[in-house]
């Protein structure tokens, strides 16, 4: 993320790589449990998702400051930067299970899930659990929800600070507590964790727009950040992961802001992978485990000898996917837009 033309917000990098590998490193623990009943020692990565959320709230809230596009220009950019790789990803899982499914553990070629999929909708994929037929896409389907929140208040509000998009989410959160309903679609849109976007728009006026927080104070806050997190052994139970992890997450944020300036170029370089490594990394991790299941046993410290191996696969993975289909597959949406706005040939109206 850029503040201004050439000014890279190096914070923001650093954030998007130890994100994306507190994820990874939770479902590295989690595939081992699953194969080896070993201990889930690090429930607390999963922390990396609140993180992101916060960090979707703090970077929307500066591009509306920032940038003069219309809302439709806007919409266009978030659908480009997330569509090309997630569909490619989605399309070829869902021919495996169509060609394979005995590869899979259980995704199903069903067309109604590929559609809701690609449309970024909730789907009840089993006993009420909702995920796309690319599972880590739930993540995706909020940030998409959340874009169109920052649609509707920079098109019909005008609105470029999105309060308005804070006081939206405050009052579907309210409208779930009245409801208290077990439907899918509710469960989903009125989750209190849609909160933590409104906390990185917070955060973006707090602790960035007016200037970032004095050093002595931003370790602070972010130190304590991490210790609430690191703290809490217990697993959080889904309508508390807002206050939990949401506002713990948003210190780390804001904090970070603060702290990192200085330019890390292999940090950096991860934080721009950040999003091939989020989608690919579970396929990844799995592939591998599964490789040499039969050799793993649940000593002390297997998680960090599969880490070993796992991590730098997984950025090698993310590094081919970032360079060879995400930022080709950005530019061509991008190209594709700006030839359908100049057409008609014949229009001598300007495009907008």
């Amino acid at each position: 993320m850029r503040a201004g033309r050439d000014t890279t917000i190096y914070a923001v990098q650093y954030l998007r790589a130890g994100a994306a590998f507190l994820v990874v490193f939770y479902h590295l623990v989690i595939a081992l449990h699953d194969e080896t009943r070993s201990l889930i020692s690090f429930a607390r990565g999963a922390v990396g998702v609140d993180i992101f959320f916060v960090l979707s709230g703090f970077i929307m809230a500066m591009i509306a400051a920032k940038r003069s596009d219309p809302a439709d220009r806007f919409m266009l950019r978030r659908f480009a930067r997330i569509a090309p790789l997630y569909y490619l990803l989605t399309l070829l899982l869902f021919a495996v299970a169509l060609a394979a499914p005995q590869l899979l553990n259980s995704t199903t070629a069903n067309p109604l899930h590929l559609l809701t999929s690609l449309f970024f909708l909730p789907f009840d994929s089993g006993g009420g659990r909702n995920a796309p037929i690319l599972i880590l896409g739930w993540t995706l389907n909020y940030e998409m929800f959340f874009y169109l929140l920052v649609m509707i208040a920079l098109r019909v509000f005008k609105d470029r600070t999105l309060f308005s998009v804070i006081v939206m989410l405050a009052m579907l959160v309210g409208l779930g507590v009245v409801m208290d309903s077990d439907a899918l679609l509710a469960r989903f849109y009125l989750d209190p964790i849609i909160l933590e976007f409104a906390l990185g728009i917070l955060v973006y006026h707090i602790a960035f727009k007016r200037g970032r927080l004095p050093f002595l104070l931003a370790l602070v806050v972010f130190l304590v950040g991490v210790a609430l997190i690191a703290l809490q052994f217990a697993p959080v139970e889904p309508d508390l992961r807002s206050l939990l992890w949401g506002v713990p997450a948003a210190m780390i944020v804001a904090g970070a802001l603060g702290i990192f300036s200085a330019r890390i170029e292999w940090l950096r370089r991860i934080g721009d992978w950040s999003y091939s490594v989020y989608l690919v990394h579970v396929y990844a991790i799995h592939f591998l485990v599964k490789l040499v299941s039969g050799y793993l046993q649940p000593y002390p410290g297997l998680q960090w000898v599969m880490a070993g191996v796992a991590i730098p696969a997984t950025i090698v993975a993310s590094a081919i996917l970032y360079h060879l289909v995400e930022e080709p597959g950005r530019r061509l949406v991008m190209r594709l837009a700006r030839i359908n706005a100049r057409s008609p040939a014949q229009s001598s109206t300007p495009a907008e």
